[in-house]
């Protein structure tokens, strides 16, 4: 189980190091937006496969998955930047050509001239790069969407999704409806590619918390009338979790979702990037553990209404 986390956790870093440093500027965050996209794909995938297998087929099925993984990307050409820094320009300017499908000198050459600038200053490091002036304030904007991100308790509804449904009574079966709360996720982080670019990062934000607090309106809504006791009230409203959480789940993967991990591969350096990006989804992976944990505690404490 640790090292499926650790390796987990330095994909999702890696990951946004390399779109970063392969995309052009005008398909960036689009393709930065698919790297959500992948991870809801999964996160339905391990839904509707753990309601249908046991735990130890599914099991298996992913680790078949991650086997294929790798032998596919055992084919995947190093980005042009690296290859610079590693002095193998005609390596890269091939990559970069196979990669865009159009010659691209002048693009090597710009790569070139960033990095024998960044040669030229002192070498990188975590607290080095945050104290520059031009990267402090990006630096706090990142941390802080990323704690939020997850202080939204996404992570505590897609984890506990089917539990919710079943402490809630819904009149839908609880793996149906945790299915069909997958199914939205996906489909809400797929349309946040015709949006991103078009609307912007910020106003995507706005609109998704917006959203969001609506939905989690919603199912507070419920469990407090459930926990209260209040029956007659509760036996009209049985309808109203699955698509309460169904609206959460959108609003989140409209823009809370995608946006800080585009923000994350746009608003720094190459040279700040490979520093700051572990920090950040460490503090990402840090805040998740917290509500993991705190969730559950805090429904017993003061009931799954008021946590919501």
């Amino acid at each position: 189980m640790t090292s499926i986390l650790v390796s987990g956790g330095a994909y999702c870093f890696v990951i946004l190091i390399y779109i970063g440093e392969i995309a052009s500027k005008d398909v960036r965050g689009i393709l930065l937006t698919f790297f959500q996209i992948s991870l809801k794909l999964g996160i339905l995938f391990i839904y509707v496969l753990g309601s249908s297998v046991e735990i130890l087929t599914q099991n298996i099925v992913c680790s078949l998955l991650v086997i294929v993984y790798v032998i596919l990307f055992t084919f995947l050409p190093e980005s042009p930047v690296y290859l610079i820094r590693k002095n193998q320009i005609e390596k890269a300017q091939k990559t970069l050509e196979y990669l865009r499908a159009y010659d691209s000198k002048l693009e090597i050459l710009e790569y070139q001239q960033q990095f024998e600038k960044a040669q030229k200053a002192p070498k990188s490091s975590f607290f080095k790069e945050i104290r520059k002036h031009k990267n402090f304030k990006p630096f706090i904007i990142i941390v802080i969407l990323f704690v939020f991100f997850q202080m939204t308790g996404i992570n505590a509804v897609t984890t506990y999704s089917t539990a919710i449904f079943m402490e809630a009574g819904s009149s839908v079966l609880p793996t149906t409806a945790t299915i069909i709360v997958g199914l939205a996720q996906v489909v809400a982080t797929f349309s946040t590619v015709f949006f991103v670019d078009r609307f912007g990062r910020v106003f995507l934000l706005k609109v998704s918390f917006c959203v969001m607090i609506t939905g989690l309106l919603g199912i507070s809504t419920y469990f407090c009338i459930k926990e209260s006791g209040a029956k007659f009230l509760l036996d009209n409203i049985l309808w109203l979790p699955l698509p309460s959480i169904s609206i959460f789940v959108i609003g989140f993967s409209l823009g809370v979702g995608p946006v800080p991990f585009i923000i994350l591969g746009e608003i720094f350096s190459s040279e700040a990037k490979s520093v700051i990006a572990p920090f950040s989804q460490t503090m990402n992976f840090v805040t998740t553990f917290f509500i993991g944990i705190g969730f559950p505690t805090f429904s017993q404490m003061i009931g799954t209404g008021l946590t919501f």
